[in-house]
């Protein structure tokens, strides 16, 4: 099955998959209080949401037997993926269905924010939609080549021992000072009587 058409309910079948309830999960992807306590009980009734939970619960289990060289594979894949692979060739985004799946498991979050201008039409001064700005959240390229390279099977970073010995002269006024603020520390945390 793929994601459900619906960023936001696939968010809530991720989350619900993870074990948070409903009612978490709503909260998470945004929604109002009311409509958390409103549509919580129908949402989890829906059986296309929970096709989606149980396939990705399952994707879970399948994950739980990872090894390294399958971390190794996720982490380069990460590294790897081509920003334009999710986009046509007008600059649009693809609908996420269309995505490759390790594009869609980059994803953490996608926000989606509405654009307004002045209308034009002449009759008020109000704000008319002109579309919306969609902002996607991935999992840290850097960190997983950080990974990737401090991996066993890699070792691309050199690790050094050094030990680093630090001495600092302090003169006699300088550690009178740091004894007084000392004491006064002491006295200032002693009970009053």
């Amino acid at each position: 099955m793929p994601p459900l058409k619906n960023p936001r309910h696939e968010s809530i079948a991720f989350q619900v998959a993870h074990g948070k309830s409903f009612s978490e999960a709503m909260k998470f992807a945004r929604y109002s209080l009311n409509s958390v306590r409103t549509q919580s009980k129908r949402m989890s009734l829906n059986v296309g949401m929970a096709e989606r939970i149980e396939e990705i619960r399952d994707e879970i289990r399948q994950a739980a037997s990872w090894d390294a060289a399958k971390v190794l594979q996720r982490l380069a894949e990460i590294v790897d993926a081509d920003v334009s692979e999710i986009y046509t060739n007008n600059f649009d985004l693809k609908p996420m269905n269309k995505w490759p799946a390790y594009w869609r498991k980059l994803v953490c979050r996608i926000e989606k924010e509405p654009r307004f201008e002045r209308s034009k039409d002449g009759k008020d001064s109000g704000w008319d939609l002109i579309g919306a700005m969609v902002k996607i959240h991935t999992q840290d390229r850097l960190k997983a080549l950080e990974l990737i390279g401090k991996h066993k099977a890699v070792d691309a970073f050199v690790q050094q021992n050094a030990k680093v010995d630090v001495t600092i002269n302090v003169s006699d006024e300088v550690r009178q000072l740091i004894e007084e603020g000392r004491q006064r520390a002491r006295m200032r945390l002693l009970p009053s009587a």
